[in-house]
């Protein structure tokens, strides 16, 4: 190469150039949401005005891509819990945008069209398989599938999917550090529910 084409200034296409954006496909092994708490999220307790201007942050902090799989089409925000066994308690810990697919994926149990719910499941676990992590049985036997070998199956114990599904649960919102306007808006939105939320009121 001559030394002249060397010095030559780059040029960039930018029309060429990828988003940046962090995918992390372990996040669709979520646990399914209590059955006591159905229905009682933040999203709800705060409201639509809070959940929008939650969702459209988490979605231009990954470019607008889906954390697990990295497309950037129809996406919906998902919210995270951390469950502590013992206390029963579900912890709110952050919102990640996921495609609908994705999110779905997650929350499949809900999708009765048996043909959607297939697709949905073969996708999750192509992406699951795609990045080496394991795929609960539950998915395997709801869509009919189990070519992908025992090997993959994650095993949760029927102790925990008994806990999850019998116990009675609380949601802890305290790490939301709400303001006295927001405190008053949960504790007015599902009151009979007060005893289930745990918030960072003080006194």
């Amino acid at each position: 190469m001559k030394s002249s084409e060397l010095n030559k200034p780059l040029r960039l296409n930018l029309n060429t150039v990828e988003v940046p954006f962090t995918t992390n496909a372990s996040v669709i092994l979520d646990l399914p949401i209590p059955t006591s708490l159905w229905g009682v999220n933040p999203r709800r307790l705060l409201g639509k005005k809070w959940w929008d201007t939650m969702r459209k942050q988490v979605y231009r902090r990954n470019n607008r891509c889906c954390l697990a799989c990295g497309i950037s089409e129809q996406l919906d925000a998902h919210e995270r819990y951390v469950y502590d066994f013992e206390n029963h308690i579900s912890t709110f810990t952050e919102i990640i945008p996921l495609c609908h697919k994705c999110h779905l994926f997650i929350h499949w149990r809900s999708v009765e069209n048996p043909k959607k719910r297939r697709d949905i499941l073969i996708h999750g676990m192509n992406l699951l398989k795609k990045n080496h992590l394991r795929i609960p049985e539950t998915a395997f036997r709801a869509a009919g599938i189990w070519a992908f070998g025992a090997a993959t199956k994650l095993y949760i114990t029927d102790e925990i999917r008994d806990s999850l599904t019998y116990s009675s649960w609380k949601l802890d919102m305290s790490n939301l550090h709400l303001t006295d306007e927001q405190i008053n808006q949960v504790e007015s939105t599902l009151p009979w529910l007060l005893g289930k939320i745990i918030i960072n009121k003080e006194g």
